[in-house]
């Protein structure tokens, strides 16, 4: 059946010997780690049974077979049971931190930085989007998938287009039952300054002493 990842399941199954003779039964094997015989060993006199059980304890997710070998000195041995079962888990998005501020970032340059995204789930983490509300927040790979007990470091860049606060978001679709997930960003962008006068020099003649004389100078802001 359908069993989470790491927990377990019985069934029994029961073997009997039909023949007329003592069964010896030497060992009973799997191969596959998700299942696990108990007990191994058993002596059957003839005509009677006993109940062996089978654990599923699923170690991924996803579709789990294997044969449980039984070892005997019965004619038809080997014999051999199919077992099979499905297992499934959750992944789980953890970030250490989900607010980044990037603070002054000059125009036409731009500032990294870095986030973990960590999977604590049982099952891969799929991020399958990740839209910032901002063209001037870009972030990097993105779109991924993360293994259950890992982690993959993406970046996120802020290229400032104009001057002033942004404040951005990036929104994380993945298949984690918290999703969509959010990262808030903000950042200042700030550009030259490039002072012109004129004129860049200023002859006021001769003023009374006590009097003043006036005149105009333009600043320009040329960056």
């Amino acid at each position: 059946g359908i069993l989470g990842v790491g927990a377990k399941r019985d069934r029994v199954v029961a073997m009997t010997n039909t023949g007329g003779d003592t069964l010896h039964i030497t060992s009973i094997t799997s191969s596959s780690p998700d299942f696990a015989p108990r007990p191994t060993k058993q002596v059957l006199a003839s005509g009677t049974m006993f109940n062996d059980t089978i654990r599923f304890t699923p170690t991924e997710t996803g579709p789990r077979s294997g044969f449980i070998v039984v070892q005997s000195d019965s004619w038809t041995s080997p014999d051999t049971i199919r077992v099979s079962g499905t297992g499934t888990g959750t992944a789980v998005m953890d970030v250490p931190s989900k607010r980044f501020s990037f603070g002054y970032v000059r125009l036409t340059t731009f500032k990294d930085t870095n986030v973990v995204f960590a999977n604590s789930g049982l099952d891969t983490l799929k991020i399958t989007a990740a839209n910032a509300s901002n063209s001037a927040m870009t972030i990097t790979p993105g779109v991924s998938a993360i293994p259950p007990g890992k982690s993959l470091t993406q970046r996120i860049r802020y290229t400032p287009k104009v001057p002033g606060t942004i404040n951005a978001r990036i929104v994380l679709l993945s298949n984690a039952p918290s999703s969509p997930d959010t990262l808030f960003l903000t950042g200042i962008g700030f550009g030259e300054v490039d002072v012109t006068l004129t004129p860049q020099s200023i002859a006021f003649g001769k003023v009374t002493v006590g009097q003043r004389k006036d005149t105009l100078i333009d600043v320009k802001n040329g960056g």
